[in-house]
């Protein structure tokens, strides 16, 4: 048999350890084509290799990633590194880092990366790496990466980037109008918004704040010229950005708002109509009327007005305003009505008052006077004649009229006149013979006179005009001639007398020297005939 030789050879993926098997016993069994059989031993031992050490956590797979939080305090441990020797059973191995950030200190037969640095996410890089390197006690290592990210804690408040923030804003803005903007930031969201929620601190009746855009927005009608805004016009609230709905972070800051006063208000003037009455003498430069108006509008420049006349009926020359932007009416123009120049003239005059904003829109108000121009009682009422002579015969009966005085005044217009018989036409148990129509003037007899009693009356006749304040009189003189009726018959006496005569009585011979006596009102005695109208002879 020739000889044979063999190879014993190591297998692709043999998986030999020292540390786990030193030695391999290798039964080998030979057999010819005849049959025959024959085997050997053959033993292997496997010679000691220092190995480098072997990681027992995930860097054996390749990069560990950790999330760490920020803000946690120095020493805290990142990752503890877990590592063998597989030469030796007392795994006397050390660990070292490549970073500052970060030391590693034993734990047993572990390495534990400990933070050198409370982190700031804010502040550091969000993400660093750590190369760990793991020797055993001849030199051979291992290193692996640990790359750490830093969590960001919610740990800043939200900061706005005005310090104090004033807003002016007109008044009467329309609601939900924007008259401005906050915006803060926060610095745990790399300086962005989109997080923050804005609202107002305190309850406000006049603003509110758009939660996500900080816009300030109009809420209320404000009014500059009433209620709290027309003593104090600065309007100052507190807004406040938060980063959590619920237990966040908050910020606030103080918002002042100015209100500004626009020309809103026309001019009001109060009454809108005066009826007024002046004298005829009124003089020139006299003051007849201020119109009073006011503008609620409170800042000066919007509660200023101009005022302008504006003539009516005739008006023209008479009244004019007391100066520029007066709105009082002075007496420019003659009023008294005897001057021949106003003798057609009206007396009620209609002028409007124009009250006009001197800022825009220049809204108006109209104040309309009425002034009536009284007549006035300047002169003596006269009568035509100085004095009246009137004859009436005496059989005139009640209510005769006897004749008419006239008096006239020169006031204008021509005022009524009264009059009254002050003096005269007392007779015969009557208080007055005479009557006189208060209107006309006609004197009228209210008794029959008698011619016999009174011949002639001397009457005082007056005549006073209408001023209720300082009655203006006249008076003149009226003479009333009685003339005479014979209405009267002679009286005589004695009414009866007894005569005795001598039959032998001469013709012409006075009978006891009777004379008989007779009177006539009506008539002198030389004016009397004498006759027997009957008679006869007594025989005795």
């Amino acid at each position: 048999m020739r000889g044979l030789q063999l190879e014993v050879t190591v297998s692709q993926n043999p998986g030999l350890d020292y540390e786990t098997q030193s030695t391999y016993n290798l039964l080998i069994f030979v057999k010819d084509n005849k049959g025959n059989t024959d085997f050997q031993t053959l033993t292997v031992l496997l010679v000691d290799v220092n190995e480098p050490p072997r990681f027992l956590d995930n860097l054996a797979n390749g990069a560990v990633y950790i999330d760490f939080p920020e803000n946690s305090a120095v020493g805290t441990m990142i990752y503890e590194v877990q590592a063998t020797d597989p030469d030796k059973d007392d795994d006397v191995l050390t660990y070292s880092v490549n970073s500052s950030l970060v030391i590693v200190n034993r734990s047993g037969k572990n390495g534990a990366i400990l933070a050198t640095k409370s982190f700031d996410y804010e502040k550091d890089q969000h993400s660093f790496s750590v190369i760990v390197t793991v020797k055993d006690a001849t030199g051979n290592s291992i290193t692996g990466i640990i790359v750490v990210n830093l969590i960001n804690i919610n740990d800043n408040w939200p900061v706005f980037k005005q310090n104090k923030t004033i807003f002016d804003v007109l008044e009467e803005k329309p609601l939900n109008s924007v008259i401005g903007k906050v915006t803060a930031y926060d610095p745990d969201e790399d300086g962005t918004a989109v997080s923050l929620i804005y609202f107002m601190s305190t309850p406000n009746q006049y603003f509110t704040i758009n939660s996500v855009t900080g816009e300030l927005i109009v809420s209320a009608i404000i009014d500059r010229d009433n209620g709290p805004f027309r003593n104090a016009p600065t309007h100052e609230f507190e807004v406040a950005a938060k980063d959590h709905p619920f237990q966040g972070h908050t910020a606030s800051m103080i918002i002042i708002v100015n209100i500004i006063d626009v020309n809103d208000n026309q001019p009001f003037c109060f009454p809108h109509m005066h009826s007024i009455q002046i004298p005829e003498t009124t003089e020139k430069g006299t003051t007849i009327v201020t119109i009073s108006c006011k503008d609620n509008d409170v800042e000066l420049a919007n509660n200023q007005f101009t005022a302008s006349l504006q003539p009516g009926l005739a008006a023209g020359g008479k009244f004019a305003l007391n100066g520029k932007n007066s709105t009082t009416i002075v007496v420019t123009g003659d009023l008294d009505f005897e001057a021949v120049s106003n003798l057609e003239d009206y007396k009620i005059y209609m002028m409007s008052v124009v009250v006009t904003d001197i800022t825009p829109p220049h809204y108006q108000d109209t104040v309309t006077v009425y002034i009536t121009v009284t007549a006035v009682s300047e002169f003596q009422p006269s009568f035509v004649q100085v004095s009246y002579t009137f004859n009436v015969p005496e059989f005139s009966g009640i209510g005769t009229k006897i004749g008419q005085v006239f008096a006239e005044d020169e006031d204008f217009p021509s005022p009524e006149l009264t009059y009254s018989l002050v003096a005269g036409g007392n007779t015969l148990g009557y208080n007055q013979l005479f009557w006189i129509n208060p209107t006309s003037g006609e004197i009228h007899l209210v008794a029959q006179p008698d011619y016999e009693a009174t011949a002639q009356y001397l009457l005082t006749v007056q005549a006073v005009d209408l001023d209720s304040d300082v009655p203006k009189a006249a008076t003149t003189t009226v003479t009333v001639n009685i003339l005479p009726t014979n209405d009267e018959p002679p009286a005589c006496q004695p009414k009866f007398y007894s005569l005795a005569i001598l039959d032998d009585t001469a013709v012409g011979t006075n009978v006891q020297d009777f004379q008989l006596s007779c009177t006539d009102r009506d008539s002198p005695p030389q004016s009397f005939r004498y006759f027997i109208a009957s008679g006869c002879c007594l025989t005795c």
